[in-house]
């Protein structure tokens, strides 16, 4: 697609929500050209805001996560560092609705932070949030499956990916939406990531279309598969296209290390610092 031979230096942006379009706009970015979703459509989905310190000022921000456990959201590093925890942040599942105030949608509070010990730019983009008290599964709030050996799932001709908030932009001003969205993407072969995004490391996969993809809301969503067997987690949002273009492809971390090209190791040993968790419940 003539979409993805854009250079990575003039669409790629690692920021969560607060990125700037143009000099006074302060949009909060998400599924470019999605579709709406129902609450229990991706039950696994975790949306979290927060306040985020950068260069002397603060910014209200927000990114997307997967529950891995009750207690345990997978998101991006890049949302984290910098995350203030005063006042304390705040996490929801359960709803497809950014400020959801219904009973199906479960809040928590942000009670620590891990980021990966290796995370450097778009390198290692990997990160864990232990909530207060641990989220109540139903129908509509349940746990991210991973394969440890998902190699075949990686074969797959797309993923789709949701997130919260801009779905398009009109006069370089974006269109948002409080509620949760959907786009699906086609899965591109790591070679040819490689050649179009000369930085891609192996730890990393990437996904794209014309006018479809991710916003820097978006950040630390999860991009699953379905299969047969279910709908499985194969990556999260890393970085995507500035939400100026309307294409390009998005940047994903693959979160495995059952194959050179997948990692997770060092992450998964840091989770024995949590209470409740331990690494062999992530993957089935």
């Amino acid at each position: 697609m003539s979409s993805l031979l854009l250079l990575a230096a003039a669409f790629f942006t690692f920021l969560p929500s607060f990125f700037t379009l143009d000099s006074g706009h302060t949009p909060t970015e998400g599924i470019i050209g999605g579709r709406h979703v129902n609450a229990g459509q991706f039950p696994f989905f975790v949306f979290f805001k927060y306040q985020m310190k950068k260069d002397g000022h603060v910014w209200p921000s927000f990114c997307g996560g997967s529950l891995i456990s009750p207690r345990h959201v997978l998101t991006a590093a890049h949302c984290v560092v910098g995350m203030l925890m005063d006042p304390t942040p705040m996490a929801m599942a359960g709803s497809a609705h950014r400020n959801a105030s219904e009973s199906d949608a479960q809040w928590r509070k942000v009670k620590r932070v891990l980021v990966h010990p290796q995370y450097h730019n778009l390198v290692n983009d990997i990160a864990i949030l232990e909530v207060d008290s641990p989220f109540a599964l139903n129908s509509k709030v349940a746990l991210a499956k991973i394969r440890r050996d998902d190699l075949p799932l990686l074969k797959f001709p797309t993923a789709t990916l949701p997130g919260f908030g801009t779905y398009g932009v009109l006069d370089r001003e974006p269109i948002d939406s409080e509620d949760l969205r959907s786009v699906t993407l086609w899965l591109y072969p790591w070679y040819y990531c490689h050649q179009v995004l000369a930085h891609i490391t192996s730890g990393q996969i990437c996904a794209g279309g014309a006018h479809i993809g991710s916003g820097p809301g978006d950040s630390g969503g999860p991009l699953v598969v379905y299969s047969t067997q279910g709908v499985f987690q194969i990556g999260l949002t890393s970085s995507g296209p500035i939400p100026k273009e309307d294409n390009g492809i998005d940047l994903m971390m693959h979160h495995q290390d059952t194959h050179p090209g997948r990692r997770l190791p060092v992450l998964l040993r840091g989770l024995r610092c949590f209470s409740g968790l331990h690494p062999g419940r992530l993957v089935l």
